[in-house]
This record gives structure tokens, sequence and C-alpha cells, in this order.
């Protein structure tokens, strides 16, 4: 939602990675900023552009995003986000890597700052749902930002609650 000043910088760090075989499904929530109007300048048929008339908030812009969706894994990627070189290649060979039990995985990110996130940074480990809450409850209040990676089928059938924020 108005994020036109991100946008650009975004798709670009997408479009430029050596791993090529992806669809960009960019959800314009309702923006009043001409940020669709910033995607449309894009002519890479890898993106698409699904625009609500009006502002929704995150959690049914997501849902939105997982039912235009095709691919086997999606990305919860943002508009203020960025992909560093090779990342989908990594996302890509992680995810292959990994029983069909799994539902989702999650990968470290660099912030702006330069520090690396989540704090402590994450093992290669496999948890169920105890698990995850239990590290969540663990480092609340820590740099806690990661890229999840979610198989379609388990996002589709585990939708983000409308009227929820991300935190929430």
């Amino acid at each position: 939602y108005n994020r036109a000043r991100f946008i650009t910088r975004a798709l670009n760090s997408c479009l430029s990675q050596d791993f090529t075989d992806f669809e960009i499904i960019v959800v314009d929530d309702g923006s009043t900023d001409g940020s669709a109007d910033v995607v449309r300048r894009f002519t890479d048929l890898r993106i698409k552009l699904v625009c609500h008339e009006m502002n929704r908030g995150v959690s049914p812009a997501r849902n939105t995003g997982i039912a235009a969706a095709s691919g086997e894994w999606v990305i919860y990627f943002d508009s203020d986000d960025e992909l560093l070189p090779y990342a989908l290649a990594t996302i890509h060979r992680r995810t292959s890597e990994v029983n069909s039990n799994i539902g989702k995985v999650c990968f470290m990110g660099r912030l702006d700052s330069g520090e690396f996130s989540p704090q402590p940074p994450l093992k290669d480990e496999v948890w169920d749902y105890e698990a995850y809450i239990r590290w969540a409850e663990a480092h609340a209040g820590r740099k806690s930002d990661a890229l999840p990676c979610v198989r379609r089928t388990t996002s589709q059938s585990v939708r983000w609650p409308n009227g929820h924020t991300l935190e929430g």
C-alpha cells in the first residue's frame, strides 16, 4: 500500500537474479500514490499485477497474491525488501532439498544497516509448530526479520487472517 518509492528497487532485485524460473505477483492494496503505475512500467512477462480497489490490509493482500501464484513455493517478499545476488538460486536449491512434509523454509536477511536478521542466526534445523512458537517467544523484541518461503499448498490451507496485522 502506497509503496511507489520502494517497488522499483524490489522488482529490479528480483529481475537481476541469475535464477530466472519464477513469477512475481505484485498486489497493489488500493494505493493512492501511483504504485500500480510504477509496476505497469515493467514489461517483463513474469510480473503480474493484481489490484485491490480499496485498501484491505496486509493479510488480504498476501492471500490475494497466494491465490494468483502458480509455483510450488511462495516467498513473502515486501516492497521494501531487496534480494541479494544469487538469492533465488540459493532458495531454489534449499527448497529442492527439503522433504515433502516441510511447509515453510526461512532465510536470513541483511538489513539496510548491514546487520543480519534474525538474531541469533537461524540454524539448519527442522521445527514443528510448537518449537517455532517457543523460538518466537524466546526471541521477542530481537531482530527477527526473515524471508519466509512457504509451499503454496500450505499457504492455501493456512491463510492469513483478514483484519490482522503481520505482527498479530
